[in-house]
């Protein structure tokens, strides 16, 4: 087996769905109608069954099991709270925007497009 990971083409329109949603029959349907891509939500299980549940019920899905979200909120009352926790040496915006442009420097490092 590789250490490498290979890309794997996910298109621009696909169908995201809980993994305790799934069933091979749900997922057979999914690839019918036409779609590349089946994001399986909802932190699945490790051992990642619904994945091979997936890959069994398909022929040509492509499937991916995470995708990063970067989800920046700041929790306030009042403007002023808001800017006080958006300046100075706990500047929540640059955080989330750092954040965000380390995960898209990631995807492209493997392989990914931005």
């Amino acid at each position: 087996m590789s250490s490498v990971a290979t890309p794997v083409p996910l298109g621009t329109v696909g169908v995201w769905a809980a993994s305790w949603e799934l069933t091979p029959a749900r997922i057979a349907e999914i690839e019918r109608l036409g779609y590349g891509t089946l994001w399986i939500g909802g932190s699945p299980e490790a051992g990642l069954a619904i994945v091979e549940t997936a890959l069994a019920a398909t022929s040509t899905l492509s499937l991916a099991t995470g995708t990063p979200v970067i989800n920046g909120v700041i929790v306030a009352n009042t403007l002023k709270q808001a800017e006080a926790r958006c300046v100075g040496s706990l500047n929540r915006g640059a955080e989330f925007a750092r954040a965000t442009l380390e995960m898209a420097a990631l995807k492209r490092a493997c392989g990914g497009k931005s």
